[in-house]
Parts: structure tokens; sequence; C-alpha cells
């Protein structure tokens, strides 16, 4: 016969807490626990390439104002290394008349209340017509901020060329919208819609348009704003050019190679570029142009929507004209 044990079961350890007993001991606090007798470890090592703050200085704080020179040869913020214009804030003034001026109320609330900017805080300011202006707030008002004008400087980062960028907008609205933007951070003087045979949009909101090409104006810290034409007809506009150097981008063929487009634009000159829809321009357009003086030019091998092939021959005009 195989024995049979009984075990007899454990009490259980955990005790549980019924209403009315006493509350169990609570763990020792960090104060009541032994404290380590090793030293606390030093600061880090100071990152390579960036100088450290001095000693009890305010990371944060906003530097004089002279530490923003501006220089007519300053073409692009960025050029000089030893300025930073992370912090410069640029405001669209078109009626300004120095040395007082009272900002909009929808720029006055930008300043005060979403830059948080308040009363001898330095700003700058542009008409739109090359003059930009380095301001001084007097009064910090969230409807009526008032800024005083301490020095003014003309024909801020003009372009050394002409630009005149005529594109038929495109079926998207948006992608049009994306070129304006893109148009203006890079360098343009004059935009164009333009109106072909197989537009497939035959209107656009000009106040729209116009607000979007301020605010790239202002983001990308430009005092030139560019000039925005009604929607134009094809011929109009060809018959109605007198630029030196006038290119037409189409896809047709042709029975010469086309020139590139970076050799074909005029450095130092007036520039009027044509881009057609998403069709393209018609073969009566491409002979119109032609027979007014306009060159065939292409801008590589690729195939490029409207709006690409608009940002990409700005940028072309842009660098062709740099180097």
């Amino acid at each position: 016969m195989v024995p049979v044990v009984f075990v007899q079961p454990r009490a259980a350890t955990t005790k549980i807490q019924k209403y009315g007993d006493p509350p169990p001991p609570h763990p020792p606090f960090l104060a009541d626990r032994p404290r380590t007798t090793e030293p606390m470890p030093g600061p880090p090592p100071p990152r390579a390439g960036r100088p450290e703050p001095p000693p009890h200085a305010d990371p944060h704080a906003k530097p004089p104002p002279e530490a923003f020179p501006i220089t007519p040869n300053n073409y692009y913020l960025c050029a000089d290394n030893n300025i930073s214009y992370t912090t410069m804030q640029l405001f669209y003034a078109p009626e300004i008349d120095p040395p007082l001026y009272t900002l909009g109320e929808e720029e006055s609330k930008h300043c005060v209340r979403v830059l948080r900017m308040g009363t001898g805080d330095t700003l700058h300011l542009t008409d739109g017509r090359g003059n930009l202006y380095r301001a001084r707030i007097v009064e910090a008002a969230a409807k009526r901020c008032t800024v005083e004008v301490v020095q003014t400087t003309l024909d801020y980062g003009r372009l050394p060329y002409g630009l005149t960028m005529a594109v038929a907008p495109t079926k998207n609205i948006d992608r049009f919208e994306w070129f304006l933007e893109k148009a203006v951070e890079v360098g343009v003087t004059r935009i164009v819609p333009l109106l072909c045979d197989h537009s497939e949009r035959r209107s656009i909101n000009p106040e729209r348009a116009q607000r979007i090409i301020v605010a790239a104006m202002k983001q990308s810290l430009k005092a030139f704003l560019p000039q925005l034409d009604p929607m134009t007809p094809f011929r109009t506009l060809v018959t109605g050019t007198t630029a030196p150097a006038r290119l037409i981008a189409h896809c047709a063929e042709t029975p010469e190679p086309k020139a590139y487009l970076p050799r074909a634009v005029g450095k130092g000159a007036e520039n009027v570029i044509l881009i057609g829809p998403e069709g393209d321009f018609s073969p009566g357009e491409i002979s119109f142009a032609l027979e007014n003086r306009f060159v065939a030019v292409t801008l590589g091998q690729q195939r490029l929507r409207t709006e690409t092939a608009a940002v990409a021959a700005t940028i072309m005009t842009s660098v062709a004209n740099t180097l």
C-alpha cells in the first residue's frame, strides 16, 4: 500500500485590510534612508564647436539691437555666418511714413500676442518697394502697436536680374499657390497667371494669391514685393513683352535641339519665362511665341508638373545669375 500524507495548508501571509483597522506601516522616506558617501558627478563636458554661455547668463536673453547690422550687400540674410538673424521679425507696412508708424490690428496682434514683443523691442518693417526699416516699439498695444523707425536701408536685397514668371494656373489651385510661395522665396520680380488654349483653370482668387505672396516675402525676409498681374491671355502677354531674354518651355518636339534654360537666361537682364498648363502649350501658341522672338528651352530630361517646372525655372535663373 502507498502511504497517504496529509499536508496542512499554509496560512496566508498577506493580511486583508478590513474597515476600521489601522493602516499598514509605510516604507521609510528618502530622508530616513542611509545616505551615500560617494561624491556627485560633475557637470558634463562642453559640446565641441559651441561656446558655453558665461556663468549666471540668461540663455534666452535678447541681444541688443546693435547685434543686427543691416547692410545693402546682405542679399541673403544668412550671408554673414557671424550674425544670427533667427530672431529678426519682418512686418509689411505698405503705407509707412517714418519716423512713427502704427501697425494694423492683425500685425499688432501678431507682434504683441503671438511674438510677445514689448516696449523697447526691435523689429523690422518693409514697404515692399525695397526699403527696410529697423524700428523700436514705443507702445505695445494688441490692437495698435506703435513703433519708431531708427534706421532705414534703401534697395535692400534687390535682385541683380529681373524675372517675370508667366505660368498657367493648375487645376488644383493648391499647386499653383505652392509655386507662388516658393517663387517668392527664391526670387522673382513679377508673376503673371497665364490663360492658355489648354488651361483647365481660367480664374484665380487674386486677394488670396496676394496674401500668399506677402506672407512668403515676410517669411523669407525680403524687402521687394513681387508684382502680381491679373489673369492674362497668352497672346496679350507675348505681344506686350519687351524683355531681351524671352523663353518658352514646352514639351513638343522641335526640328532643332532646344536650349538648356540655365544657358539661355539673360545674366543681369530682364527675363520672361513661359510655363504652360497640364496639357502644355498648343502648337499655335508655340508658333506665335517663336514668331515674337521667344526661344524654346528645356529644363532637362525629366518630365515635370506645371508648378514643379515653374519653381525649377525660377531656381535655374537664380543660379545662372549667381555663378
